[in-house]
């Protein structure tokens, strides 16, 4: 694993110049190697995914972008989810003692951080953090859902859902960790929650064509159900959408 971060951290900065990187998570891939002509059974363990938290000297919109542009350049060493925040917010939020802020500040392996990097004093931070509001609203979307695809109106059914789905990933997202991603798209949500609650990846498996495509399906509604006529979903897929999203509604009432 510090082979492998070396050389991501390494390209990092050979890109940006972030004041702090963070380690919040790894997943490691277990391989069981199973020999005919050897007594011994042989596990390898081998990291496969990083979560990282950077804090960079600029502003939000360039942070969300530096985001995307680094998990794209580094996708070829490894599985990355990198989350960026600006500093000014990162210092904003732990003078307040903001849950997940000065958790990763105190907690969190420090990768890397910059020799001129000037961080608040954290605040007193507390763990009640927890909100129910976005399961509810999930459940109010849902409820709508269904009253649209009765109607026959598939594509603003769809557009329900994929409100719910927001509501749901995000509100599981928050729950565990205090984390509140600014995204509407849901194939960057489930891959976020994925890291709190592994069993995700297989209600929505990313390597299964036909799952992946439901999920696309599903985000493309967000705005082409409302502002374009060429929109279209068909009521049986509306109808694996609906039980797709129905787990995914009992694993944030699991939160």
């Amino acid at each position: 694993m510090e082979s492998e971060l070396s050389k991501i951290i390494t390209l990092m900065l050979s890109k940006q110049a972030p004041k702090a990187i963070f380690l919040l998570s790894h997943a490691t891939t277990l391989y069981k190697h199973d020999n005919l002509f050897c007594n011994n059974i042989e596990t390898a363990e081998q990291p496969s995914a990083y979560l990282l938290f950077l804090v960079i000297d600029t502003d939000k919109k360039t942070c969300t972008e530096i985001q995307s542009n680094l998990e794209n350049l580094l996708q070829h060493l490894a599985s990355l989810t990198c989350w960026c925040m600006p500093l000014s917010s990162f210092n904003e939020e732990l003078s307040k003692g903001n849950y997940f802020i000065t958790k990763v500040f105190t907690k969190a392996p420090r990768l890397f951080i910059a020799e001129d990097a000037v961080f608040a004093a954290p605040g007193a931070s507390s763990e009640n953090y927890y909100q129910s509001h976005w399961y509810q609203r999930a459940l109010e979307f849902f409820a709508g859902a269904e009253l649209y695809a009765i109607r026959k109106q598939y594509a603003i059914a769809a557009f329900q859902l994929h409100q719910c789905a927001e509501q749901a990933f995000t509100g599981i997202i928050y729950n565990t960790c205090g984390y509140r991603p600014s995204t509407h798209n849901l194939l960057l949500l489930h891959k976020y929650a994925c890291w709190f609650k592994p069993s995700l990846h297989h209600l929505f498996p990313n390597h299964t064509n036909g799952e992946e495509s439901l999920l696309q399906l599903l985000q493309r509604s967000y705005k082409e159900s409302r502002y374009t006529n060429d929109y279209s979903i068909k009521g049986k897929q509306l109808e694996i959408l609906k039980t797709k999203i129905q787990q995914l509604l009992q694993e944030a009432k699991m939160q």
